[in-house]
């Protein structure tokens, strides 16, 4: 919580949760309650005071505190709607969201285009006979003699960007035959949703080069929808495109040195953005429209930190529950947990977006508990196109659920990139599961994972604590510390599997009958991790490591091994390969300078 000021009187204090909310605690009783107290309501004629520097607003007759402009100017068009802006934001961070999501931006954007006070209703039916349609306008008239009545003004489809337009077709087709108003002026509105299309090139022209080219497909585009202009700018750059759901910045990694420009066309804001390696440029795309760009028409600007913000830190006292990791899961689950991290660094490292966040969140919880598979590359295989599993421009490309708080072996886990928002989530949870009594001991572990850092949690009857939040992956390797907070959340009795037969057998010849079941040692590991069985995986074998293989290559009959990790199907970028035994050097034997006896 943040402590905001008193009330004026000083008979009350203000705070604010994570959420923004505002409540009230009254000094004396320590008592507190989110509605504005008695006597301290706003009046119509109160005058408001705007802190810029924390931007919030203060009311000059009562001290009191809010977060939005309480007489904000009149919307000028839909995105100025407080409405219309919540629900976009949503979308612009997660263009992945699901067509519901973006229904949500319609539903809002409609309701400031078709007003109820000037006769029109907006709703989202269930069921219209021959189809389904996201939302309908109506028009509310009344006939002589007092009686209302409704008429279909239009139908609306969502289709997000990149999916075909058939089904959006069909649908409004159907809707505008079984209309049966007199008019029959019925309309068809489609929503497109936000895109993020990209393309690279190894050898693309120099910047000079580019601005030309971007100049002539710009030329005399003033009025071209933004749809248009994005199919023109592609065709005209003869590139190959793809759509992604996140950026990603390849400056900051060693990695990018062999990047010299990235170009971003942002339709939304009619802007060209140039990003160097330490510098930062745009320019409005309207001059592009009236005559060639230069790079001296463009204006620099604040380059963004290269690292993201460190995390406030939850207050004391801490929990302190002592770790205790089975040797064998902290051998093989830390270190696949580790070189995951590494892997995906140039994401990691950056601001994502949820959807970017999710996929590794739950990347990291399935790795955790062993939920993944291991698909084997032996013996031959000439391939047709080889190099980096993962590349500085990649995106993880594998499904993930849309829960935030999940069941992850012993915990709930709340996937969060803030630490105090996943808190926010562990307390209601706790508190509705203390009124269910779902747990019968009573006692429910949590863990906060926001990627960048992770907190245990543990509640009992609705009260929380935590421990300090451990960085898990920053900017250079994971955290031990962290990882070893995961696993032991993932199993917090750390009991192993069901013992059988085999575990009364000598380390030693569970080792070899791992060896025999599996294909490689990888898998002999990840069995002996599921089964309870062998050694601690000490990844040398005969003296050669075991590493990632970063690229694809071809194969050969002799070639070792090579283990991809795999989730529900999809390459994670982790593929582990032994490294060619060492080579004993023998002393070099003749021949012999003359003379020489040996």
């Amino acid at each position: 919580m943040s402590y905001l000021g008193n009330l004026v009187g000083d008979q009350w204090s203000q705070y604010s949760n994570h959420a923004g909310q505002i409540y009230y605690i009254e000094i004396a009783t320590g008592e507190s309650q989110y509605s504005i107290p008695t006597g301290w309501e706003d009046d119509l004629q109160d005058s408001w005071n705007h802190d810029v520097t924390c931007q919030h607003w203060m009311n000059a007759r009562t001290g009191r505190i809010i977060f939005q402009d309480p007489n904000p100017p009149p919307a000028r068009t839909y995105l100025d709607s407080r409405n219309v802006a919540a629900h976009m934001q949503t979308v612009e961070r997660n263009p992945a969201s699901s067509e519901a999501t973006y229904r949500r931006a319609t539903t809002a954007i409609l309701k400031w285009l078709f007003k109820e006070e000037e006769g029109y209703d907006v709703v989202q039916e269930d069921d219209r006979g021959t189809s389904v349609p996201d939302h309908v306008v109506f028009k509310v008239e009344c006939r002589a003699g007092g009686s209302f009545y409704t008429y279909d003004f239009m139908m609306v489809e969502v289709k997000k960007a990149g999916e075909s337009w058939d089904s959006a077709f069909e649908q409004c087709t159907r809707h505008c035959e079984n209309s049966h108003n007199e008019s029959r002026q019925v309309y068809a509105m489609v929503q497109v949703g936000r895109s993020l299309r990209r393309s690279y090139s190894n050898k693309p022209p120099d910047d000079a080069a580019l601005l030309e080219l971007f100049s002539r497909i710009l030329a005399g585009q003033e009025t071209c929808p933004e749809e248009r202009l994005s199919a023109a700018l592609e065709q005209g750059m003869n590139f190959v495109w793809e759509d992604v759901y996140d950026f990603v910045n390849p400056f900051g990694d060693r990695r990018g040195d062999s990047f010299n420009s990235v170009w971003t066309f942002d339709l939304d804001k009619d802007t060209l953005v140039l990003n160097k390696k330490y510098q930062l440029f745009s320019v409005p795309l309207g001059i592009a429209r009236q005559r060639p760009l230069a790079l001296g028409d463009f204006t620099q600007r604040d380059l963004p930190t290269q690292t993201l913000p460190e995390q406030e830190t939850l207050p004391g006292p801490y929990w302190e529950p002592k770790l205790d990791i089975l040797p064998r899961q902290r051998a093989f689950l830390g270190r696949v947990l580790s070189d995951f991290a590494h892997t995906w660094r140039h994401v990691l490292r950056r601001q994502m977006n949820t959807t970017t966040f999710m996929k590794l969140s739950y990347a990291t919880l399935w790795i955790a508990t062993i939920d993944f598979t291991i698909r084997e590359r032996i013996g031959f295989e000439h391939i047709t196109e080889g190099g980096p599993y993962v590349r500085l421009v990649d995106l993880p490309n594998w499904e993930t659920p849309e829960a935030k708080l999940v069941k992850a072996g012993s915990s709930w886990f709340a996937l969060a990139q803030d630490t105090k928002e996943g808190l926010d989530m562990v307390q209601r949870h706790a508190e509705s599961r203390s009124h269910l009594k779902e747990s019968t001991t009573n006692v429910v572990t949590y863990a906060i994972l926001t990627l960048r850092q992770v907190t245990l949690c543990k509640a009992h009857e609705g009260q929380v604590v935590w421990t300090r939040s451990e960085t898990l992956f920053g900017d250079n390797l994971a955290s031990d510390t962290a990882i070893d907070m995961i696993l032991w959340a993932t199993n917090i009795t750390m009991q192993e599997p069901e013992p059988g037969k085999l575990n009364r057998l000598p380390p030693e010849i569970q080792d070899k009958i791992l060896h025999h079941a599996t294909t490689s040692l990888v898998a002999s590991a990840k069995l002996g991790c599921e089964l309870g069985l062998g050694s601690p995986f000490s990844w040398v074998e005969r003296g050669a490591k075991i590493r990632v293989e970063e690229a694809k290559r071809h194969r050969f009959e002799s070639s070792p091994v090579e283990s991809q990790i795999l989730f529900n199907g999809v390459m994670s970028g982790l593929s582990y390969k032994q490294e060619p035994k060492p080579q004993a050097i023998l002393p070099r034997r003749g021949p012999f300078p003359p003379g020489f006896r040996a």
